[in-house]
């Protein structure tokens, strides 16, 4: 290595790739880091916090005072902050009144004001308090002398937990329904009222509260910055031990904190850190790689120094001596510089993040795991110079071995057991196993071992760039195609998830269905470029196999259900359009009836009867959908009787059916309670009285009886029997009646259907038939709230109207679809905050998949995987221009003889860029093979090193061709132009055979 040229490219090399793995470690603890932060950010308030608690009375424990010492110096430590202390007189008669009282060291804090001011310090003779919550008396009696000066609200949990829930008050209730705010008043008791008092120890020596029951609490309440992904072990043992000696020291006392949930987030990050290794490992070959080509381009200089060195009579150990301490000397600077720079783009990177440098540096960077993983890779990278340098092939029979051979075979044998046993699931890696943690590193590994072989079966310097070229390039495609794939698995995701951009359904703190709060012409108003559509999804099971349930049951418009957002070519070998003209019936299928005009003051029936007092009333449909259910009386025990109601409708509404209903003995409890009733039914034509007028609706031609009805003709006579288990109907005949409905099914489902395709499936608790009319794998908005996976999608309407006819009024729409184009997006989602969408709950498809995209792993990989592309890039440069150097240098003798030849100095530096040309283009060639080979394992890294979990739907492998000729590109034209710049000083000087500077 005595031309300094190549000497400050080959530590050049050694500069970069020490500084990207110094730098990827501290990205990886910063991505640790910000993992537990988040998962500690998203406990609840409650349990984010260390607890010291006392339950007593006074006279059974210690002084407030020496239990207020103890809990501060035994919880003061643990996170270097004093704690807050409380106490709490649960609920109870006290002074007379019923009520709660609590104080708080610090109200103003842990308080909202609503009216009034905060209280000022309690005392014997007024103790000034904040009520936050009931109504009621608030005793201001001698030893308990309470004065009100405000209402409030806990800002949160965090120091009463769920004995004093935060924020209870009207400002809560006013967002729900009317109907929960009356349900809410009707089951629950008015509370008593709880005050809150200005400090612990002059409200527990208040005479009244002496021989009351109270639970002292000392809580330090957990921040974001509190616990560092290194702190949670020490952390943890911390708390142990302030446990023992706070119990041991007073038998009341009692430690809580969320010890568990902090080793389980620290146990997620580091498997974070170990799906991350795969790029670190990719950093370690490129070196490792790089490590290979600059010795093969300095080989012919040491094999020349050596032989000189023989000739002068130095022993081969001596001169192995010198060689050695002078390539340690460049690795250990080109090292040392390298770990600065890393360490100090890592510090950038810290600060930037917000997390504190030091203690990040101290626990990554400059950590002993830090240093031996880079020391080793230096270690490694250097014995290989000096194999390559030194190593010599030993003869067997019929073929010769070398280190590089062996080393070869050893890699080779490792990845064929990784790929035949390995696993990348996060079981894997949790556990540990080699394999596990290894078919991350696979790619590195793959490149390690093409590099070996080519330089080992290929010594010469042009396989040896070619091979290098392939390592570096293919490993940057494999980054770039990594960060791709793993785009599209978080764009799949989110609208595999939703369905749509904008989904809105019913909140369950509201109870306002969609069809109520959202109005068709609300709808209209939303603007240009926004398609809104109404969708049914229901619960659903399969009677024939008892373990199918949680079946995701969804009914789509035609149109929402060709342009469904999420479906990919690869759930279904069937296209989509034409799945969804097999569920389309020929005809618009809505549900049949007579109308009823918006006139109809009251509705009528006479009728003639026999039997049970059994009742009818009148199921009606609105224009909305919405089904009302109109009592008009029961029928006889004998003879003749007018059935009559009165009506009224907002608009005109469709007769569904006449429902028959058990008398009220066969439903309630008794000697009768599910019992069985029969009548025999004669029914007049029913009519409906407008102003002036009576108009007669339907003479029942055609009509039908389900659940035990049984017409006799066409006259309206029946034979009736009913019970409290069926449900029984006479109703207009449908367009779907004897029909099964056609629907779009999961695998599952589809191997239960019978021969001819039928398939039972009880919808919402109603039975219907079935048809398999479509098979497909996944389907978008189908897998939230399932338990099996399994789902059947059917044409809207054919659905509702199956259902109604089943049982009518069994299924409506209930959420609302919105696609907006880019430009209507934004907009679109202000206006969707606003009522009377707010009274919905709104899944925003966008804002989801940036979710997942902010994903600490996930964009820590990201990042770390452009870095390594940069980083494979930059090396393959460097390869390549040690390689044209050398070959100035070291065939300076061929080049001479060209030149004594005749052959111009243009034409050999133009054969010197030719070369040179061809060896990047093999390169680029090869780089794409073993881009393409790695491809394999893409899916199953993304999968575990950045989505951690199962991915739903699956992840596809995406090839960002932009990119990959972006890199290749950079690549090339780098190249090309360092090339061109060297060959053109080449061969300047006055004599033939002096190739210029770089020659020398």
């Amino acid at each position: 290595m005595s031309r300094p040229g190549r000497v400050l490219l080959t530590a050049a090399g050694i500069v970069v790739a020490t500084a990207a793995l110094v730098g990827l470690d501290v990205g990886t603890r910063i991505a640790q880091d910000r993992d537990v932060a988040d998962r500690v950010a998203a406990l609840p308030p409650e349990v984010k916090a260390i607890r010291l608690e006392s339950f007593t009375v006074s006279g059974q424990s210690e002084p407030y005072g020496s239990l207020d010492r103890l809990a501060r110096t035994t919880l003061t430590p643990l996170l270097d902050r004093e704690p807050v202390a409380t106490v709490l007189f649960r609920e109870s008669t006290i002074g007379g009144k019923y009520l709660g009282v609590a104080g708080i060291d610090g109200v103003r804090s842990w308080v909202r004001l609503r009216s009034g001011r905060y209280p000022r310090r309690c005392g014997l003779d007024r103790c000034e308090v904040v009520q936050i919550r009931g109504r009621g008396g608030i005793p201001n009696v001698p030893g308990l002398r309470l004065v009100p000066v405000g209402w409030g609200d806990l800002r949160t949990s965090t120091l009463f937990g769920d004995a004093i829930a935060p924020a209870v008050n009207g400002r809560a209730a006013a967002s729900l329904s009317e109907s929960f705010q009356s349900a809410a008043r009707y089951h629950l008791p008015a509370p008593p009222p709880i005050v809150l008092a200005e400090g612990v120890a002059p409200l527990t020596g208040l005479p009244l509260l002496t021989d009351e029951f109270r639970t002292y609490s000392w809580v330090v309440p957990i921040s974001r910055g509190d616990v560092r992904v290194w702190s949670v072990g020490p952390l943890s043992r911390a708390i142990d031990r302030a446990r023992s000696r706070a119990e041991s020291q007073s038998g009341s006392f009692e430690l809580r904190a969320p010890t568990n949930e902090l080793v389980d987030a620290s146990e997620l990050a580091t498997v974070a850190g170990r799906r991350l290794a795969f790029v670190a490992g990719e950093v370690v070959a490129l070196l490792l790689a790089f490590g290979l080509v600059a010795a093969s381009q300095t080989r012919r200089d040491a094999e020349s120094l050596t032989r000189r060195l023989s000739w002068l009579g130095i022993p081969r150990w001596q001169v192995l001596t010198a060689l050695t301490a002078e390539v340690g000397l460049v690795i250990v600077l080109a090292a040392a510089v390298g770990w600065a720079l890393g360490a100090t783009f890592g510090a950038l990177i810290a600060r930037a993040a917000g997390e504190p440098i030091g203690q990040l540096m101290l626990h990554s960077a400059f950590e002993p795991a830090a240093a031996v993983i880079v020391v080793g890779a230096l270690l490694l990278t250097g014995l290989a110079l000096m194999v390559v340098l030194t190593a010599r092939s030993f003869e067997i029979p019929g073929a010769s071995l070398s280190l590089l051979d062996v080393a070869a075979l050893g890699v080779a044998a490792t990845v064929a057991a990784i790929l035949l046993r390995g696993r990348a699931d996060t079981d894997a890696i949790v556990s540990g196993r080699a394999t596990g943690v290894a078919l991350l590193v696979l790619p590195a590994l793959v490149g390690w071992q093409i590099a070996a072989l080519s330089l080992q079966r290929s010594p010469g310097r042009p396989a040896t760039t070619v091979a290098f070229t392939t390592v570096s390039l293919g490993l940057a495609i494999f980054a770039a195609c990594f960060g791709s794939t793993l785009s599209r698995g978080h764009r799949d995701q989110a609208r595999f998830a939703t369905g749509a951009d904008f989904v809105l359904r019913e909140d369950p703190s509201r109870l306002i269905p969609v069809r109520q709060a959202i109005r068709p012409g609300t709808l209209s108003r939303l603007g240009p470029g926004v398609d809104a559509s109404l969708v049914a999804r229901l619960n659903g099971s399969a009677p024939a196999a008892g373990d199918v349930t949680g079946i995701a049951v969804l009914g789509l418009d035609h149109d929402s259900l060709v342009s469904v957002d999420g479906w990919r070519d690869d759930f279904s070998n069937v296209p989509l359009p034409a799945l969804a003209a097999r569920v389309q019936r020929d005809r618009p299928t809505k549900p049949a009836g007579p109308m009823l005009p918006a006139s109809a003051m009251s509705i009528a029936i006479p009728v003639e009867a026999r039997g049970r007092p059994i009742g009818i009333s009148a199921l009606l449909m609105s224009a909305s959908g919405d089904i009302e259910s109109v009592k008009l009386g029961s029928l006889p025990l004998a003879g003749r009787t007018l059935l009559a109601a009165p009506l009224r409708l907002q608009g005109p509404a469709r007769l569904t059916a006449l429902r028959f209903e058990p008398p009220v003995r066969l439903v309630e409890r008794g000697s009768d309670a599910g019992g069985v009733a029969t009548s025999t039914v004669s029914l007049g034509a029913l009519r409906v009285a407008t102003r002036g007028r009576s108009l007669t609706v339907t003479r029942y031609s055609s009509w039908l009886g389900l659940g035990g009805v049984r017409p006799e003709g066409t006259s309206g006579r029946l034979r009736v029997t009913v019970t409290d288990a069926v449900r029984s109907y006479f109703r207009p005949r449908q367009a779907t009646d004897g029909q099964p409905l056609p629907v779009i099914v999961s695998s599952r489902l589809a191997s239960l259907a019978a021969a001819d395709g039928r398939l039972p499936l009880e919808v919402s608790g109603t039975r219907i038939v079935a048809r398999v009319a479509g098979v497909a794998r996944r389907f978008p908005a189908t897998a939230q709230g399932t338990y099996s996976g399994d789902f059947a999608v059917a044409d809207q309407d054919t659905l509702l109207t199956t259902l109604s006819a089943a049982d009518p009024g069994a299924g409506r729409p209930n959420e609302l679809w919105i696609e907006a184009s880019p430009s209507a997006r934004a907009g679109l989602a202000s206006r969707l905050s606003r009522a009377p969408f707010n009274t919905l709950a709104v899944t925003d498809q966008h804002e989801l998949e940036q979710r997942l995209s902010v994903n600490p792993i996930a964009h820590a990989a990201h990042l770390m995987l452009v870095v390594a592309a940069l980083v494979s890039a930059l090396l393959a440069f460097l390869g390549l221009a040690l390689g044209v150097l050398a070959e100035l240098r070291d065939e300076h003798g061929e080049l001479h003889d060209l030149e004594t030849q005749g052959v111009r100095p243009s034409q050999l530096r133009r054969q010197i860029r030719v070369r040179a040309a061809v060896l990047v283009l093999l390169g680029v060639a090869g780089a794409g093979a073993l881009a393409a080979a790695l491809s394999v394992i893409v899916i199953d890294i993304v999968a575990v090193a950045a989505i951690a979990g199962r991915p739903e739907p699956p992840i596809l492998l995406t090839v960002d061709w932009p990119g990959i000729l972006a890199i290749v590109g950079a690549a090339l034209a780098a190249s090309l132009l360092f090339v061109t710049l060297v060959s053109g000083r080449a061969f300047r000087a006055p004599s033939a055979g002096r190739g210029g500077a770089f020659a020398r």
